[in-house]
């Protein structure tokens, strides 16, 4: 848990079209003896105040084990800029929530510190409004911690038709935070035989 000032919720997305799982919800195939997204929420639900994840099927499968789910506001699977634009404008637009950490449903191993690094990424840099972790060859885009003050900024790129997350970094203050101690941490699940090993 945080203090008042650093309160923050995590997107976990999860509403993509599984393209490279022949069309399957990523988030609910199995893994480890459990859902794959279960798997990112327990290691990112110690780290934060709340959680709200963003699903465009099953959602009553979701809603299941416990999660406040967040539908796309366009449809047609947009890519992930969509489901933290809906998350963000219609659930932690009202909340108390400072910041949003965001991540994937497919990255089970993600690093039990995520948050804490990002943040002090962030509190290094005064001007600083994202910290986006960097995993020693390259940036990982969707595994990032946002301001609230810049909230409203991601919502209003992304209704103008803007979909790239590096690009909307690019109009305010973003820092990179180094993981290369750790990259395997940020490995994606994206093949039907990465599930099968992990059994």
């Amino acid at each position: 848990m945080t203090d008042t000032a650093n309160f923050t919720t995590a997107i976990i997305l999860s509403g993509g079209a599984g393209s490279r799982l022949n069309g399957a919800d990523k988030g609910l195939e199995r893994y480890q003896g459990g859902a794959l997204i279960e798997q990112v929420i327990t290691r990112v639900s110690p780290q934060v105040d709340s959680i709200v994840v963003c699903a465009n099927r099953n959602i009553e499968r979701y809603k299941a084990m416990g999660l406040e789910i967040c539908q796309d506001q366009k449809r047609g699977f947009q890519g992930p800029m969509s489901g933290i634009s809906s998350a963000l404008n219609k659930h932690l637009i009202q909340s108390s929530a400072m910041q949003a950490l965001v991540s994937s449903c497919d990255a089970p191993s993600l690093p039990l510190d995520l948050k804490e690094r990002l943040q002090n990424g962030l509190n290094s840099e005064p001007k600083a409004t994202i910290a986006v972790a960097h995993d020693g060859k390259r940036r990982q885009n969707l595994h990032c911690l946002i301001k609230r003050e810049v909230w409203s900024s991601l919502v209003d790129y992304f209704n103008d038709d803007g979909r790239a997350m590096h690009r909307w970094y690019q109009q305010h203050v973003s820092i990179d935070v180094d993981f290369s101690d750790c990259p395997e941490c940020f490995e994606n699940i994206n093949t039907p035989q990465q599930l099968l090993n992990a059994e």
